[in-house]
């Protein structure tokens, strides 16, 4: 009877060790590193750190009510759309807290230059804390990043996201109507859809673009903040004078000089339109190049477009082409 009892308690003993030792399956041993970081991307683009600088992922815990904040890595992406570090090595994300407050997890951020989780954020979410991970899917819609405004762009719980722009001149009254492009109708009225307005002071500002395909040249219409009201540089530089021009976001190119190019038909097939979201500290070489997050798209401003007539400047949501991130840590 002392033989049985051993052997039972021999045999009990080696299974729990078997079972503790296996995965999932029962099969492989397991030993997995607590506050490992995998982060994948889907649609970011190369950043030119003298310009833009670097992207930074941040994890924001919760610590008695208030949120801690840990940079786990500055990164870019490469050629082949592959997360690197600034030197274009393979990135390692880490954590360089205690990870055993990783269960404290709240939310994730990925921005865009030195402006801290909070500062011009680009995608973010809040976080799902399990007993073996702590996972997230960033987007542009979060509240952290563009919020309502990244909700109206692809259309959850709000009509789609839109906007127009005709061709015309008003500080010439009209009489040079193919130097001009304006987003709003012939009257002057708004031609976005509700619920479009930025915040200044939390990290991003539209501005409209005008791309001369034909030399890869762009040409800012100007930056804001509301776009139904004007813009902050109202009919530009290179307005004429004959008139006033619309107050809603637009740009007049009428007269030549410094600064000001050599603009006279806009619907010849050779010109592009859209409308970015820029980090609104940028300064320097920055100021003269588009940032690569665009929300609204028109690549082909067609010669039968004539002056007056109303156009679409595309929703880009629809093209699948706005940022998102997964991350995933194990806890």
């Amino acid at each position: 009877m002392k033989i049985n009892k051993s052997f039972l308690y021999i045999s009990a003993t080696i299974c729990i060790i078997f079972l503790y030792s296996c995965d999932d399956a029962g099969l492989n041993p397991v030993f997995v590193t607590k506050g490992q970081i995998s982060f994948t991307q889907l649609n970011l683009k190369p950043l030119d750190q003298n310009i833009d600088g670097l992207y930074s992922l941040w994890l924001g815990l919760d610590s008695s009510g208030n949120t801690l904040w840990y940079n786990l890595g500055q990164f870019n992406i490469n050629t082949f759309s592959q997360i690197v570090d600034a030197q274009g090595n393979a990135m390692v994300f880490t954590f360089p807290g205690d990870t055993n407050m990783l269960g404290n997890s709240r939310v994730a951020t990925v921005t865009v230059g030195n402006s801290g989780p909070l500062g011009t954020v680009l995608v973010s979410n809040s976080l799902t804390v399990n007993s073996d991970s702590i996972t997230g899917t960033l987007w542009i819609a979060d509240a952290l990043a563009f919020g309502e405004v990244g909700l109206r762009l692809y259309g959850q719980g709000y009509p789609v996201a839109h906007t127009l722009y005709h061709l015309s001149s008003p500080t010439t009254n009209n009489n040079q109507c193919r130097q001009g492009l304006w987003f709003c109708d012939t009257l002057g009225n708004s031609t976005f859809s509700d619920g479009l307005r930025l915040d200044s002071g939390n990290g991003w500002v539209y501005e409209g673009w005008l791309n001369d395909k034909s030399t890869d040249s762009f040409y800012s219409t100007g930056r804001f903040y509301d776009p139904y009201n004007a813009d902050l540089d109202g009919a530009g530089l290179c307005a004429g004078t004959s008139g006033p021009p619309f107050n809603k976001p637009g740009q007049d190119w009428i007269t030549s000089g410094t600064g000001c190019p050599n603009i006279t038909n806009i619907s010849n097939g050779n010109y592009a339109v859209f409308i970015s979201v820029e980090p609104e500290n940028e300064s320097g070489q920055a100021l003269s190049t588009p940032f690569f997050l665009e929300f609204f798209n028109q690549s082909n401003i067609v010669t039968s477009v004539g002056c007056k007539r109303l156009d679409n400047v595309f929703n880009v949501s629809v093209a699948g082409v706005l940022p998102k991130g997964r991350l995933r840590i194990t806890n």
